[in-house]
């Protein structure tokens, strides 16, 4: 079925090529030869439709009275429309009208050459596409003839986008197989995709087994490979059509094939009704209706099924756990449902390329398939995770059958670069029973148990407890996930700005922390403590980051009016940012955009992250400060080995952790701790900020031992970055 998106593609591809033959086009939109709207370029259509429409109108009445198929006309002060008749009598008619600046030149003579190529193409393949549309139709109608005689197939020929049906694929394709067997009264209907061990068989009137087998491998062997050749149904009614086709001469049925498709038109399987030669022959009308089915089947496959290994796609599994549920609330049984991944699967597909990492997938899910009973239900959720639904199965139980199963994989062999690679799995097991509320939950508590798993180490296995509490603060985590990424694509993260203050009364140098915070679906803002733990447990730190970086240097260039002595900044980065190759590179592009200068730009990393990727840490760090940049090593002296690793890294401040700061003055520990991080620090000629300063009696405190800048709540509460850069004492 060719869906909008498909018709409209031409249109797209049309446009971007535009865009690189004709930058100057600001804007496309496509209208019929009878003047009714078509495409458009862009996301919303344009506030002057209207005034397009008389436009479009003036030039029909034109070229209908023997004028130039151009227009071009003024629509705004800064704006012009040129317009443009496409036709012929082969291909039919479009009219195109192009959005310009009003100061664009005029096109050259070559430019107008190659827009008049890529029209003739365009108005070509939209003619192709309306025929492709119009076959479509009339397959419908008979489709829908068809559908008076058979109402059970009524689900068959009304079903236009399969992705919308609430059946999962593997009912929907037994369906189509049981009904072609049925009510055409066939011996046997088959749909089979070779290669990935898929085949649905529905027989009538005793066939045997024997005689089963055979069939398949003549479908298998035989009649794909001619499907292939030829892309087109095949009807078989004696051994003469056998014969012609290449296929052996002792043939002692008669059948109906059409292939099944994919996207590209490929043919990956067939759909197939077969008779006894006691039948009588096929018609081209039993043809006709098979490639009804086959055109179903094929989007059935498309919306429901992995392509690469077969098993059912996360779409078609959700609806299957859907469907469990359900019953599950009826009759109060309990089930399993397992989230499955491969260990280490990047290693294989950086060694091996992609097609070592896509045997290894069909590999295990042919393992999965021969692990399971027929009742239980296997898809590919996406990458190397599957996800299996064990019915009628207690957790217990359901933990047996997952470690059966990682016992299986573990015996699977890759060969990489002549050296055989261990395979292991990691699972997650969650149960399905009548008090979990809805489908995500189900599949949620799989994949926080799996995710719980894959810290432990390769080869775990984690069973879901509604009563654990790791597990459920795993969940909120990933609750968390969907809400970050939303909030970034919505810009929703907000910067606030504290003040690290000199200690020394002759330093009155201005310098902040940047804070982010982030606002929820209501508005309200949220903790960092709620949301950055999520976002470093999923790896979304350094995209986070990035957005910190161009949001903070944009505003300083936007809004800070302080001349030479402007205020600094210090901005945190993630460990998992500082092992980013590019980003050391991506803040030198930054910085020279926005003119900033890059000594007022301090960037600061924990100790924690630095120490762990002590290697990594040297080198960024360095690159950051060739830059000119400023960096700071955060909550100093919470490592074991803090002083042994402070040698190896070029930093300019140490910021003393919060938890010796707090108790001074009253505890002789922690002021010993504060004083010997000050003297090492004075030594390397580094200087020290103290930071979760409340109150005077601190800041006193660090100001006898020499400590040379203060940060916390008795200093300054945060306040929004915009708005301090925008306050009075700003500008002084």
């Amino acid at each position: 079925m060719v869906s909008e998106s498909q018709v409209h593609r031409h249109f797209q591809q049309y446009w971007r090529m535009l865009g690189k033959l004709l930058p100057q086009v600001r804007s496309l939109l496509v209208f019929s030869g009878d003047g009714h709207f078509i495409w458009f370029s862009g996301d919303e259509l344009p506030q002057m439709m209207d005034r397009i429409g008389v436009e479009i109108d003036k030039l029909r009445q034109q070229v209908a009275e023997g004028g130039k198929p151009r227009l071009s006309v003024h629509v705004e002060p800064n704006s012009m429309l040129d317009l443009l008749t496409l036709g012929s009598d082969e291909y039919g008619s479009l009219m195109l009208v192009f959005g310009y600046d009003v100061d664009t030149p005029c096109l050259l003579d070559y430019e107008r050459e190659l827009l008049d190529l890529a029209n003739e193409g365009l108005l070509r393949e939209h003619a192709l596409v309306q025929q492709l549309i119009e076959k479509e139709q009339e397959l419908n109608q008979i489709a829908d003839e068809l559908g008076n005689r058979y109402e059970e197939l009524n689900l068959i020929y009304t079903a236009h986008d399969p992705g919308l049906n609430p059946i999962h694929g593997r009912e929907l394709l037994h369906k189509i197989v049981s009904n072609a067997a049925s009510f055409l009264d066939v011996d046997i209907a088959v749909i089979l995709v070779p290669g990935k061990e898929f085949r649905i068989v529905h027989q009538n009137h005793g066939v045997t087994d024997l005689q089963g087998r055979k069939l398949m491998q003549l479908l298998d062997r035989e009649l794909f490979r001619q499907l292939q050749a030829v892309h087109e149904s095949l009807v078989i009614n004696n051994r003469n059509d056998a014969i012609k086709l290449g296929l052996i001469t002792d043939f002692p049925h008669k059948l109906v094939a059409s292939p099944l498709v994919d996207l590209d038109q490929e043919v990956v399987g067939l759909i197939a009704i077969i008779n006894r030669p006691r039948h009588p022959d096929f018609t081209n009308s039993d043809r006709s209706l098979l490639e009804v089915l086959a055109n179903k089947a094929s989007s059935v496959l498309h919306y429901n099924f992995d392509p690469l290994t077969g098993l059912e796609n996360s779409h078609s599994f959700e609806l299957i756990v859907g469907e469990t549920l359900k019953q599950t609330w009826k009759t109060g049984r309990q089930h399993a449902i397992v989230n499955i991944d491969i260990d280490r699967m990047a290693v294989i597909n950086d060694m091996g390329g992609l097609e070592a990492g896509d045997r290894l997938l069909r590999t295990l899910a042919r393992v999965l398939r021969n692990s399971l009973r027929a009742e239980d239900s296997i898809a590919r959720l996406g990458s190397d995770k599957f996800g299996i639904l064990i019915r009628n199965s207690s957790l217990d139980q359901a933990r047996k059958r997952v470690e059966k199963i990682a016992r299986a994989a573990s015996e699977i062999e890759v060969v990489l670069q002549d050296e055989v690679h261990e395979i292991s799995i990691s699972a997650g097991i969650a149960p399905v029973t009548s008090d979990i509320p809805n489908v995500s939950s189900v599949l949620g508590n799989a994949e926080t148990a799996r995710q719980a798993a894959k810290e432990k180490g390769r080869g775990q296995i984690q069973v879901f407890e509604l009563d654990d509490k790791d597990l459920l603060r795993r969940k909120e985590q990933i609750h968390w996930v969907s809400r970050i990424q939303a909030a970034l694509r919505e810009d929703r993260f907000e910067l606030f700005a504290q003040r690290i203050q000199p200690i020394r009364p002759d330093d009155d140098s201005r310098h902040y922390e940047i804070l982010v915070r982030i606002r929820d679906e209501k508005g309200e803002r949220v903790a960092p403590g709620l949301f950055l733990p999520a976002a470093e447990t999923f790896f979304l730190m350094p995209r986070l980051d990035r957005w910190v970086i161009e949001k903070a240097l944009s505003l300083l260039a936007e809004h800070d009016r302080c001349g030479p002595d402007a205020c600094g900044i210090s901005i945190n980065l993630s460990g998992q940012s500082m092992t980013d190759p590019e980003l050391a590179q991506h803040i030198r592009e930054r910085i020279r955009h926005y003119g900033i200068d890059a000594r007022r730009l301090c960037f600061e990393v924990t100790e924690t992250a630095a120490i762990a990727n002590i290697e990594t840490a040297q080198v960024f760090i360095r690159r950051i400060r060739e830059l000119g940049c400023l960096f700071s090593l955060d909550d100093f002296g919470t490592g074991q080995s803090s002083f042994a690793y402070l040698k190896n890294l070029e930093v300019d401040f140490l910021k003393i952790d919060g938890a010796f700061v707090h108790n001074l003055p009253g505890d002789r520990i922690a002021l010993s701790m504060v004083t010997a991080i000050h003297h090492v620090a004075r030594a390397m000629d580094l200087r020290t900020i103290a930071e979760y300063v409340e109150n005077q009696d601190i800041l006193d405190c660090l100001g006898d031992i020499g400590v040379d800048y203060a940060q916390g709540y008795g200093i300054h509460k945060p306040e929004p970055f915009i708005e301090l850069l925008q306050s009075p004492c700003c500008s002084q």
